[in-house]
């Protein structure tokens, strides 16, 4: 992570604006903090994305208070070419502040701007794995881009045209350190901003289904066809998930199967409809303990 950070820092140098992705069922936990005094005063753009799986009302509310903080966010499913069209014009407003299509940007203060003969603007993407940063450039028109379901697909930094005057940098998701600690690591294990890899799959499956009876939220999983004999202890939850989805496995394998099932859904918006993990107003330390 350090010497991601390190790359960032050096790469931001390079660039007049940027581009923020955070996934908009979680954004407190899918934005990196880290990333304020690398971009200091440049313009911003924050993308909420995946906004399709998220809870309307609470996006909406997210997008009021970035507004009271002077941050320009947006909310938008990467798949609908309208809410695309939203994303454009928080670009065009950025070429306009920056001057227009035409010459170079105007000094900001604090920031050493890019000295280079190039004619347009340089925007920087950034974000956490798997929020959709590639996924933003490719609709926006960036070309050929890697791609995939998984954390870490974007290996090294790619630069994307957008036209003439308008160039992209795509950069690989970077954690950071409280990341890996409390609510906010549930959180990126449960939308897939971590590999499978880093954490006990068993235990994230558990710890959702405990959210989902604290948020008197089980009917989520109706759709799995919970009988009764089941009842609501998790690891047999997490069995019949896998067994109603046509698991074979014995014993522990099975249940986390079952959890492997479960966390896919989420992350796929099948379970039971939108879903936010996060609002504005919860009273919840990013650490995981309740103020």
């Amino acid at each position: 992570m350090a010497k991601a950070k390190r790359q960032l820092a050096d790469r931001m140098k390079q660039v007049d604006f940027v581009i923020e992705v955070a996934d908009a069922r979680a954004p407190r936990s899918t934005r990196n903090p880290e990333l304020e005094p690398l971009i200091n005063e440049r313009p911003r753009l924050l993308v909420l994305a995946k906004a399709d799986l998220a809870d309307a009302g609470a996006t909406r509310a997210w997008r009021d208070r970035y507004a009271e903080e002077s941050v320009h966010a947006v909310s938008a499913s990467l798949l609908d070419s309208k809410e695309v069209r939203r994303i454009r014009s928080g670009l065009q407003r950025i070429t306009q502040r920056l001057g227009g299509s035409q010459g170079r940007a105007p000094k900001i203060p604090g920031v050493r701007m890019p000295r280079t003969s190039r004619s347009g603007f340089r925007g920087m993407v950034v974000g956490m794995p798997n929020t959709g940063k590639s996924s933003l450039i490719r609709a926006l028109g960036g070309g050929r881009v890697a791609k995939g379901d998984r954390p870490g697909v974007t290996r090294g930094v790619q630069e994307l045209s957008l036209g003439e005057s308008l160039t992209l940098l795509d950069t690989p998701g970077m954690l950071w350190p409280r990341a890996v600690e409390g609510k906010t690591a549930l959180h990126l294990a449960w939308l897939g901003c971590v590999g499978e890899r880093s954490f006990d799959l068993v235990a994230a499956g558990v710890a959702l289904l405990e959210r989902l009876r604290e948020k008197d939220d089980w009917d989520r999983l109706n759709g799995y066809a919970l009988d009764r004999t089941c009842g609501r202890e998790a690891h047999e939850v997490l069995r019949h998930i896998a067994t109603r989805m046509g698991r074979s496995a014995d014993g522990e394998r099975l249940v986390a199967e079952g959890a492997a099932i479960l966390l896919r859904d989420v992350r796929a918006g099948r379970l039971g409809g939108p879903l936010s993990l996060e609002w504005p107003d919860d009273n919840d330390d990013p650490d995981g303990v309740d103020e």
